[in-house]
């Protein structure tokens, strides 16, 4: 029989055993808590960003033209999202004009052809479209995204884009859902950050692409990559309807590829009739004002940037006054 001493001391360790698996218990919850936070504040962010650009395309079909303000809508990718400073353009440009922002990122050609198009037919009135992706997403094959697809896009650009492809019937229900459907909007988002969750992931796609980029997307001949401008820009023109005017918008991007694709574009744009606002060359802009990503301007060079496209655009369209410009913008 064991005595009082001993039935005490197994007491003890029972208790310590128990204390310990409580403790661990406790930790468990509490690292699964800060995971949570953690994860939480991740999601919180992008739905924010998410916000901003949804709040950017109702803004746009607010629009309507005014006598005594001029619209200017600035449209496109990443690079308008991350290298227009709406604040610091409208600054620069005064109250004569008013500033609207939609940049989308990840978007393509096809989603602003079709997007645009949509947009004018639900009754946005812009007076000056800039838009701004870069030369070398310019020659991209077709493609489109969710949230142009589920934002601007209609049935009808659906159906048009459809056709135009030659797409399958599954490509086409996977696009009708995606424009009706939140979740199959979401989903890439989605899949971004669980992908971001998996160490080193981002780091292998990112090489992985720039490995392949070459061999998945060489570069078109000098003639055949005017000549893709050349289609592109006029259906942007098109897409932009007669009243408004098209300006196309190059943001430095710090890639050679679209250095060396600069000049054609700009070339095309001028024999369009295009108004090209380019206040500072793909060469000329100092490789300290880009993001980490190399690619995107950070926060200070944007609001340089922004500046200095209002000073451009205030050049073109206050040569003679405001309703010169306005008179000018209605004739075309």
């Amino acid at each position: 029989m064991p005595t009082p001493v001993a039935m005490l001391s197994a007491k003890d360790l029972e208790a310590k055993s128990s204390l310990r698996r409580l403790s661990g218990l406790l930790l468990c919850i509490l690292i699964m808590l800060i995971l949570g936070e953690l994860g939480t504040g991740r999601i919180h962010d992008q739905r924010r960003v998410t916000l901003t650009i949804e709040d950017g395309v109702r803004d746009a079909l607010a629009i309507r033209h005014r006598d005594t303000r001029l619209q200017i809508l600035v449209s496109g990718n990443s690079l308008v999202f991350e290298g227009i400073s709406k604040p610091f353009l409208q600054q620069g440009l005064g109250g004569e004009f008013q500033v609207h922002t939609m940049g989308i990122p990840g978007s393509t050609f096809d989603d602003w052809r079709y997007g645009l198009a949509s947009l004018f037919k639900r009754g946005s009135q812009p007076d000056i479209v800039l838009f701004s992706i870069s030369p070398t997403q310019f020659l991209r094959p077709p493609a489109v995204t969710s949230l142009p697809l589920s934002q601007l896009w209609g049935t009808r650009e659906i159906v048009s884009y459809f056709r135009e492809q030659h797409l399958s019937l599954s490509t086409l229900s996977n696009l009708l859902l995606e424009h009706y459907s939140v979740f199959f909007y979401m989903r890439n988002t989605i899949r971004i950050y669980v992908r971001k969750a998996i160490p080193g992931y981002e780091v292998m796609v990112q090489q992985w692409a720039e490995a392949a980029a070459p061999a998945l997307n060489p570069a078109p001949h000098q003639a055949e990559a005017k000549a893709i401008f050349l289609t592109r820009l006029r259906q942007i023109q098109i897409a932009c309807g007669p009243r408004a005017r098209f300006f196309l918008l190059i943001v430095p991007t710090g890639q050679l590829d679209d250095a060396r694709e600069e000049a054609a574009l700009k070339a095309a744009a001028y024999e369009l009739g295009i108004t090209v606002v380019a206040p500072v060359g793909e060469q000329q802009w100092p490789v300290g004002r880009f993001q980490s990503d190399k690619y995107h301007l950070n926060a200070e060079a944007a609001r340089v940037f922004s500046l200095l496209v209002a000073a451009d655009l205030a050049r073109v369209l206050r040569p003679q006054g405001l309703q010169v410009s306005l008179s000018a913008v209605a004739k075309d």
